[in-house]
Protein backbone atom coordinates (compact mmCIF):
# COMPACT_ATOMS: atom_id res chain seq x y z
CA UNK A 1 0.00 0.00 0.00
CA UNK A 2 1.17 3.75 -1.38
CA UNK A 3 2.04 5.78 2.05
CA UNK A 4 -0.47 8.58 2.83
CA UNK A 5 -0.60 11.58 2.89
CA UNK A 6 0.36 12.20 -1.28
CA UNK A 7 1.47 14.99 -2.23
CA UNK A 8 -0.89 17.04 -4.34
CA UNK A 9 -0.90 19.55 -7.44
CA UNK A 10 -3.14 22.60 -7.63
CA UNK A 11 -3.69 23.50 -11.54
CA UNK A 12 -3.62 27.48 -11.48
CA UNK A 13 -2.07 28.27 -14.40
CA UNK A 14 -4.89 28.73 -16.85
CA UNK A 15 -5.93 32.49 -17.95
CA UNK A 16 -9.53 32.44 -17.23
CA UNK A 17 -10.82 33.49 -20.62
CA UNK A 18 -14.53 33.06 -20.19
CA UNK A 19 -14.44 34.93 -16.60
CA UNK A 20 -13.18 38.45 -18.53
CA UNK A 21 -13.77 40.87 -17.62
CA UNK A 22 -13.30 39.56 -14.10
CA UNK A 23 -10.21 37.86 -15.10
CA UNK A 24 -8.11 40.58 -16.69
CA UNK A 25 -6.09 41.88 -13.23
CA UNK A 26 -6.84 39.29 -10.95
CA UNK A 27 -5.85 35.42 -11.83
CA UNK A 28 -9.13 33.15 -11.77
CA UNK A 29 -8.10 30.81 -8.75
CA UNK A 30 -8.07 34.30 -7.21
CA UNK A 31 -11.77 35.28 -7.61
CA UNK A 32 -13.23 35.56 -4.74
CA UNK A 33 -16.44 33.73 -3.70
CA UNK A 34 -18.01 34.40 -0.04
CA UNK A 35 -14.51 36.67 0.62
CA UNK A 36 -12.29 33.80 0.14
CA UNK A 37 -10.28 32.74 -3.25
CA UNK A 38 -11.12 29.78 -4.89
CA UNK A 39 -7.82 28.44 -5.05
CA UNK A 40 -7.97 28.72 -0.82
CA UNK A 41 -10.93 26.15 -0.38
CA UNK A 42 -8.88 23.85 -2.10
CA UNK A 43 -5.81 24.29 -0.38
CA UNK A 44 -7.61 23.77 3.21
CA UNK A 45 -9.71 20.59 1.78
CA UNK A 46 -5.78 19.12 0.98
CA UNK A 47 -4.59 20.39 4.22
CA UNK A 48 -7.60 18.63 6.42
CA UNK A 49 -7.01 15.10 4.31
CA UNK A 50 -3.36 15.21 5.74
CA UNK A 51 -1.73 16.51 2.71
CA UNK A 52 1.39 18.37 3.40
CA UNK A 53 3.01 19.02 0.58
CA UNK A 54 1.20 20.87 -2.45
CA UNK A 55 3.23 22.32 -6.09
CA UNK A 56 1.52 25.38 -7.67
CA UNK A 57 1.81 26.03 -11.72
CA UNK A 58 1.74 29.76 -12.10
CA UNK A 59 1.59 31.20 -15.36
CA UNK A 60 -1.46 34.17 -15.75
CA UNK A 61 -0.88 36.88 -13.17
CA UNK A 62 1.27 34.14 -11.02
CA UNK A 63 2.58 36.73 -9.13
CA UNK A 64 -0.97 37.49 -7.31
CA UNK A 65 -0.99 34.19 -6.36
CA UNK A 66 2.39 33.77 -4.61
CA UNK A 67 2.04 36.75 -2.97
CA UNK A 68 -1.43 35.37 -1.58
CA UNK A 69 -0.42 32.28 -0.54
CA UNK A 70 3.62 33.06 0.21
CA UNK A 71 4.82 29.16 1.78
CA UNK A 72 1.97 27.85 2.76
CA UNK A 73 3.06 28.28 6.41
CA UNK A 74 -0.58 30.13 7.38
CA UNK A 75 -2.68 26.75 5.84
CA UNK A 76 -0.59 24.38 7.69
CA UNK A 77 1.22 22.96 3.94
CA UNK A 78 4.52 23.40 2.33
CA UNK A 79 3.67 25.11 -1.11
CA UNK A 80 6.45 25.01 -3.68
CA UNK A 81 5.86 26.70 -7.70
CA UNK A 82 6.25 25.87 -10.77
CA UNK A 83 6.71 29.34 -13.22
CA UNK A 84 5.38 28.48 -16.56
CA UNK A 85 6.28 31.02 -18.70
CA UNK A 86 4.51 29.46 -21.67
CA UNK A 87 0.85 28.20 -20.87
CA UNK A 88 1.63 24.32 -20.39
CA UNK A 89 -1.64 22.88 -20.32
CA UNK A 90 -2.89 19.97 -18.02
CA UNK A 91 -0.48 17.62 -19.21
CA UNK A 92 2.49 19.77 -19.78
CA UNK A 93 2.46 21.71 -16.63
CA UNK A 94 2.26 17.83 -14.79
CA UNK A 95 5.41 16.52 -16.93
CA UNK A 96 7.49 19.62 -15.55
CA UNK A 97 7.31 18.73 -12.12
CA UNK A 98 7.13 15.20 -12.65
CA UNK A 99 10.08 14.58 -10.69
CA UNK A 100 8.59 15.97 -7.62
CA UNK A 101 6.05 13.10 -7.77
CA UNK A 102 8.16 10.10 -7.99
CA UNK A 103 6.98 8.20 -4.61
CA UNK A 104 3.70 7.72 -5.17
CA UNK A 105 0.55 8.27 -6.45
CA UNK A 106 -0.49 12.37 -6.11
CA UNK A 107 -3.77 14.41 -6.21
CA UNK A 108 -4.34 16.79 -9.07
CA UNK A 109 -6.81 19.39 -8.63
CA UNK A 110 -8.01 22.28 -10.20
CA UNK A 111 -7.38 25.70 -8.17
CA UNK A 112 -10.60 27.37 -9.58
CA UNK A 113 -13.30 24.74 -9.48
CA UNK A 114 -15.10 24.29 -6.41
CA UNK A 115 -15.69 20.63 -4.88
CA UNK A 116 -16.71 18.97 -1.91
CA UNK A 117 -14.61 15.57 -2.03
CA UNK A 118 -13.28 12.95 0.31
CA UNK A 119 -9.86 13.14 -0.98
CA UNK A 120 -9.42 10.23 1.95
CA UNK A 121 -11.82 8.10 -0.03
CA UNK A 122 -10.80 9.13 -3.48
CA UNK A 123 -6.97 7.72 -2.06
CA UNK A 124 -9.07 4.58 -0.37
CA UNK A 125 -10.49 3.84 -3.79
CA UNK A 126 -7.27 4.02 -5.85
CA UNK A 127 -5.37 1.52 -3.55
CA UNK A 128 -8.78 -0.88 -3.34
CA UNK A 129 -8.99 -0.51 -7.34
CA UNK A 130 -5.07 -0.23 -9.18
CA UNK A 131 -5.17 1.58 -12.01
CA UNK A 132 -3.09 4.11 -13.94
CA UNK A 133 -5.15 7.08 -12.58
CA UNK A 134 -8.40 7.50 -10.90
CA UNK A 135 -10.53 10.51 -12.06
CA UNK A 136 -13.13 12.20 -10.20
CA UNK A 137 -16.64 12.21 -11.92
CA UNK A 138 -19.71 14.07 -11.82
CA UNK A 139 -22.90 13.07 -13.04
CA UNK A 140 -24.38 17.06 -12.88
CA UNK A 141 -25.63 18.18 -16.84
CA UNK A 142 -23.35 20.53 -17.89
CA UNK A 143 -24.65 22.39 -21.32
CA UNK A 144 -20.92 23.19 -21.61
CA UNK A 145 -19.40 19.54 -21.68
CA UNK A 146 -18.03 17.94 -25.14
CA UNK A 147 -16.50 14.89 -24.27
CA UNK A 148 -17.70 12.34 -21.42
CA UNK A 149 -16.23 9.68 -19.69
CA UNK A 150 -18.15 6.16 -19.72
CA UNK A 151 -17.52 3.99 -16.88
CA UNK A 152 -19.47 1.09 -15.41
CA UNK A 153 -21.03 0.15 -12.34
CA UNK A 154 -17.51 -0.99 -10.72
CA UNK A 155 -16.14 2.65 -12.06
CA UNK A 156 -13.92 1.20 -14.81
CA UNK A 157 -13.69 3.78 -17.49
CA UNK A 158 -14.34 2.06 -20.74
CA UNK A 159 -14.18 5.41 -22.83
CA UNK A 160 -14.09 9.12 -23.02
CA UNK A 161 -15.16 10.41 -25.75
CA UNK A 162 -17.96 12.64 -27.35
CA UNK A 163 -21.00 9.94 -28.82
CA UNK A 164 -22.54 7.67 -26.89
CA UNK A 165 -20.70 4.26 -27.05
CA UNK A 166 -22.17 0.73 -27.95
CA UNK A 167 -22.38 -0.72 -24.68
CA UNK A 168 -25.05 1.45 -23.44
CA UNK A 169 -25.10 0.01 -19.65
CA UNK A 170 -22.57 2.47 -19.54
CA UNK A 171 -22.99 5.69 -17.67
CA UNK A 172 -21.84 9.08 -19.05
CA UNK A 173 -20.05 11.50 -16.34
CA UNK A 174 -18.48 14.63 -15.87
CA UNK A 175 -14.59 14.87 -15.33
CA UNK A 176 -14.24 17.22 -12.56
CA UNK A 177 -10.62 17.51 -12.98
CA UNK A 178 -9.77 15.99 -9.85
CA UNK A 179 -7.71 13.17 -9.92
CA UNK A 180 -5.60 10.71 -8.28
CA UNK A 181 -2.32 9.95 -10.40
CA UNK A 182 0.37 7.43 -10.52
CA UNK A 183 3.73 8.78 -11.26
CA UNK A 184 4.13 6.34 -14.43
CA UNK A 185 1.36 8.16 -16.53
CA UNK A 186 3.61 11.03 -16.12
CA UNK A 187 5.75 9.22 -18.77
CA UNK A 188 3.84 9.32 -21.60
CA UNK A 189 3.41 13.38 -21.62
CA UNK A 190 5.54 15.62 -24.01
CA UNK A 191 8.28 17.83 -21.96
CA UNK A 192 8.25 21.42 -22.18
CA UNK A 193 5.12 21.74 -25.12
CA UNK A 194 1.29 22.59 -23.99
CA UNK A 195 -0.79 19.36 -24.04
CA UNK A 196 -3.50 17.90 -22.26
CA UNK A 197 -3.29 14.86 -19.57
CA UNK A 198 -6.67 13.71 -21.46
CA UNK A 199 -5.10 13.36 -25.13
CA UNK A 200 -1.51 12.81 -24.14
CA UNK A 201 -1.95 10.13 -21.42
CA UNK A 202 -5.60 8.93 -20.89
CA UNK A 203 -6.90 8.18 -24.31
CA UNK A 204 -3.26 6.05 -25.11
CA UNK A 205 -3.79 4.50 -22.21
CA UNK A 206 -7.09 3.21 -22.86
CA UNK A 207 -6.43 2.40 -26.03
CA UNK A 208 -3.82 -0.14 -24.80
CA UNK A 209 -5.99 -1.80 -22.45
CA UNK A 210 -4.96 0.10 -19.13
CA UNK A 211 -7.07 0.51 -16.11
CA UNK A 212 -8.23 3.67 -15.48
CA UNK A 213 -11.07 4.18 -12.70
CA UNK A 214 -13.63 6.54 -12.17
CA UNK A 215 -14.66 7.79 -8.57
CA UNK A 216 -18.53 9.49 -8.65
CA UNK A 217 -18.83 12.29 -6.36
CA UNK A 218 -21.75 12.44 -4.20
CA UNK A 219 -20.90 16.52 -2.87
CA UNK A 220 -20.95 19.78 -4.19
CA UNK A 221 -19.12 20.48 -7.53
CA UNK A 222 -19.02 23.89 -9.32
CA UNK A 223 -16.80 24.97 -12.80
CA UNK A 224 -16.74 29.14 -11.77
CA UNK A 225 -16.43 29.46 -16.04
CA UNK A 226 -18.31 32.26 -16.60
CA UNK A 227 -19.52 35.34 -14.83
CA UNK A 228 -23.57 34.27 -15.02
CA UNK A 229 -22.10 30.85 -13.35
CA UNK A 230 -19.85 32.68 -10.82
CA UNK A 231 -23.34 34.74 -9.99
CA UNK A 232 -25.04 31.57 -9.61
CA UNK A 233 -21.97 30.48 -7.18
CA UNK A 234 -22.26 33.09 -4.83
CA UNK A 235 -25.70 33.01 -4.64
CA UNK A 236 -25.85 29.17 -3.38
CA UNK A 237 -23.12 30.04 -0.87
CA UNK A 238 -25.27 32.83 0.42
CA UNK A 239 -28.23 30.90 0.57
CA UNK A 240 -26.65 27.77 2.87
CA UNK A 241 -22.77 26.13 2.86
CA UNK A 242 -22.42 23.49 0.34
CA UNK A 243 -19.43 21.85 1.78
CA UNK A 244 -19.54 18.66 4.06
CA UNK A 245 -16.06 18.15 3.98
CA UNK A 246 -15.30 21.35 5.41
CA UNK A 247 -16.77 24.26 7.77
CA UNK A 248 -17.22 27.81 7.10
CA UNK A 249 -14.73 28.82 9.61
CA UNK A 250 -12.08 26.33 8.80
CA UNK A 251 -11.83 28.06 5.19
CA UNK A 252 -12.49 32.00 6.17
CA UNK A 253 -10.39 32.02 9.14
CA UNK A 254 -7.28 31.93 7.41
Amino acid sequence: MSPFPPKAMLLAAGIGERLRPLTLKTPKPMIPVQGVPLIQYNLVLLQKAGVREVMVNLHHLGDQIRASLGDGTRFGLTLHYSEEKILLGTGGGLKKVEDFFHEGPFFALNADVLIDLDLKGLFRFHEKHPAEATLVVSSEAREDVKRFVYADEKGRIAAIQEKTPKDLSLKPYVFTGAQIIEPRLLRRLPKGVECSVVEEAYLPALSEGKALNAYKLEGYYRDVGSPERYEAVKKEFAERWPYTNLKAEQVSGL
